[in-house]
């Protein structure tokens, strides 16, 4: 089962779901302004692929947070906290097959590999 994690206002969530669609790929999108992801779902990303590493550190909600709060984000359980708190830190969209990560952010040439 193919998930799209995201908020569906982001330009690169758009992105991905035309790039999808257009080659006839069928997934279940979920919305994290209206499923916001849960401990037990973050864990499990954690120990494939670092929340850390997910969070997006060039987007408006980063940049908001004062130099205090972003500098507290310093491992695996403070960058899952941030995210419980707000999930637009994280980087989108996030893809998964059979709930195993399969790619962060949009990459045309990267979506051909998985899906081909």
């Amino acid at each position: 089962m193919i998930k799209i994690y995201g908020i569906k206002n982001c330009d690169t969530v758009k992105k991905t779901l035309m790039w999808l669609n257009t080659h006839q790929i069928q997934f279940e999108f979920i919305d994290f302004k209206l499923t916001p992801p849960d401990v037990n779902l973050l864990n499990n990303w954690s120990s494939q692929y670092g929340c850390l590493n997910m969070l997006n550190k060039k987007g408006t909600t980063w940049r908001k947070l004062s130099e205090m709060q972003q500098s507290g984000i310093v491992d695996e359980q403070s960058a899952i906290e941030l995210i419980l708190k707000n999930s637009s830190v994280v980087k989108r969209p996030v893809i998964t097959v059979d709930d195993k990560i399969k790619m962060v952010g949009f990459d045309a040439n990267h979506l051909l590999k998985i899906f081909s």
